[in-house]
């Protein structure tokens, strides 16, 4: 098991307060079939579910919420999860791989239009890695904005990126044409690890920005 530091704006995406416990508290269940796990969480109350292109199980998920959607029993809707993923390997292209996560994930509509993601991070800084093909920080962060404005996503974030890469995000934001939408990261998930608790410099960053901390 994996846990996970999620550092959160008080933003648009936020659990309502019967569920807020469950709101942050997630495993990684890593390249595996995982919809008798997912069905069993959604089940028992919980409400926040943590996906990745990297996982390879986006569909398995998607067929593990379906049942639960499904039964009227269960008086359970799309508007009461909370659902993240993150775009790892296929950062190049982020717009079209959530394309391709939505469409594994093949969830029903929403009654209020909600995106089928409530969140999408970039999985780890890319850094411009030309060796292996990977954009920059800011042409990942594009592809995400671009996301969000299209409806993919309520909300957009990082993961596992440092101070230094969500500084050049920001600093690039604040040159960006009059009239551009300027959007904030408004996550930055983190292996909670003792390492975490010496990147100073970024905890400072995501305080800096009004982020909020919650471990799971």
């Amino acid at each position: 098991m994996r846990i996970y530091t999620l550092f959160a704006a008080a933003a648009e995406v936020s659990a309502s307060s019967s569920n807020a416990a469950n709101a942050c508290a997630g495993t990684v269940l890593f390249q595996r079939p995982i919809d008798k796990e997912i069905t069993t969480a959604a089940q028992a109350g919980h409400r926040f579910f943590d996906l990745a292109e990297m996982y390879q199980n986006t569909g398995s998920a998607g067929d593990g919420l379906r049942p639960v959607l499904s039964d009227s029993t269960a008086k359970l809707t799309r508007d009461d999860l909370t659902i993240l993923t993150k775009i790892s390997d296929g950062q190049k292209e982020a717009y079209k791989k959530l394309q391709a996560e939505i469409k594994a994930l093949n969830l029903p509509s929403s009654s209020t239009s909600r995106p089928p993601f409530d969140i999408v991070l970039s999985h780890y800084p890319p850094r411009a890695n030309v060796a292996k093909g990977r954009p920059s920080n800011i042409e990942v962060w594009r592809e995400l904005k671009r996301a969000r404005a299209d409806g993919l996503t309520r909300a957009i974030g990082v993961s596992n990126w440092l101070a230094h890469d969500i500084q050049e995000v920001y600093d690039a934001e604040e040159k960006e044409k009059e009239g551009e939408e300027q959007v904030p990261i408004a996550f930055n998930q983190i292996e909670f690890t003792r390492s975490w608790l010496r990147r100073r410099s970024t905890r400072r960053s995501c305080r800096s920005a009004r982020r909020r901390a919650s471990r799971s």
